[in-house]
């Protein structure tokens, strides 16, 4: 009666997990803590975890949209986890040293990962 336990969502939940941490080095990531690399971000909407200048991962527990100071001159390639669906979508190429506006593929569980090139 409480939780998911080890449903079919939570299942996909734990593997899309795995896939994110495939794709970054989550120990050389700090969190956002004092807001500066996001914004135009309301409460809660939002989460950031990042390695200046080289990888960041941005949490949408419920979908939006945000920007994300890149830090750092060159290119990151953009990608979307579905959460739900443990599955990657491929998105463009952004430019560092400038602010990315970003916008969840859809409403629900989503991850941006951004990593320099």
């Amino acid at each position: 009666p409480a939780g998911l336990g080890f449903s079919r969502l939570a299942q996909a939940h734990l593997r899309s997990m795995r896939m994110l941490l495939a794709d970054i080095d989550i120990f050389r990531c700090q969190p956002d803590a004092e807001g500066k690399q996001l914004s135009n971000r309301e409460a809660n909407e939002a989460y950031l975890i990042f390695e200046p200048a080289r990888q960041y991962a941005v949490y949408f527990p419920s979908g939006g949209s945000v920007d994300v100071r890149l830090d750092g001159g060159g290119s990151f390639q953009l990608r979307w986890l579905d959460i739900r669906k443990s599955r990657w979508h491929r998105g463009p190429r952004l430019s560092g040293n400038q602010r990315a506006r970003l916008q969840s593929p859809g409403d629900r569980h989503w991850a941006a990962v951004i990593t320099r090139l």
